[in-house]
């Protein structure tokens, strides 16, 4: 009977299998889904904090500072006592002794006899000056002071024949001696001291000075 009635019937239209299509649609539309929500979840989902990056300070190697040199041993010094400088003696001042005037003496043997020199005169002359009017004036058992030495390297001695020259000097102009005069101040320069015409030039009358230069250059040593 069931056959009776199918082909009864007669036959059906050929059907269209729509599955595989379906399929396919409803794989493409998931996979949309899945990649806007993807997309989606990732724009909102909140940036994670990276902390920054910490920095690490790592000791510092000092520089190497040798140990300090062991204390020296302290030496007590004794404080240097001032090295004071010796002030030169100072020069001597003429010393005068007591003299006998003997017979025929006279003040430029007196002197050639105790100094080794004639031309040391004036010195008696001037410290007797009171006793005595010129150098001829001596008289027997008179009593004169003179030097007992004559130091030619000390200035005080040498400095007081100068100054006893200039005054034997003044006494021979004094008395009308020019010619004495004159040849004292040429011995005095020639022997004693060649600059005391320079040097006492205010105390010389110039002529006089004058005339000792001309003795001077006649007679030359």
């Amino acid at each position: 009977m069931a056959l009776t009635s199918q082909q009864s019937s007669g036959p059906r239209p050929p059907h269209s299998d729509n599955s595989g299509l379906y399929i396919l649609v409803t794989v493409i539309v998931i996979a949309a889904i899945a990649a806007i929500s993807y997309f989606l979840f990732q724009g909102v989902q909140p940036k994670k904090f990276t902390p920054p990056p910490q920095v690490v300070e790592t000791e510092k190697e000092e520089a190497y500072t040798p140990p300090p040199p062991p204390p020296e041993p302290v030496v007590e010094t004794k404080p240097e006592m001032p090295v004071v400088a010796e002030e030169p003696p100072k020069p001597e001042l003429l010393h005068y002794v007591d003299y006998t005037v003997r017979k025929d003496d006279m003040l430029t043997l007196i002197s050639k006899e105790r100094y080794g020199t004639r031309y040391y005169w004036p010195l008696i002359y001037l410290k007797n000056a009171d006793k005595l009017a010129d150098q001829d004036g001596l008289q027997p058992g008179m009593h004169l002071e003179i030097p007992d030495s004559v130091d030619t390297n000390n200035p005080i001695h040498m400095k007081e024949l100068d100054k006893a020259t200039i005054a034997a000097y003044k006494n021979y102009k004094k008395r009308g001696k020019k010619n004495k005069a004159h040849w004292l101040l040429y011995a005095a320069y020639r022997y004693v001291n060649p600059d005391i015409l320079q040097q006492y030039y205010k105390e010389i009358d110039p002529l006089d000075i004058v005339k000792v230069e001309e003795y001077i250059a006649r007679f030359k040593p």
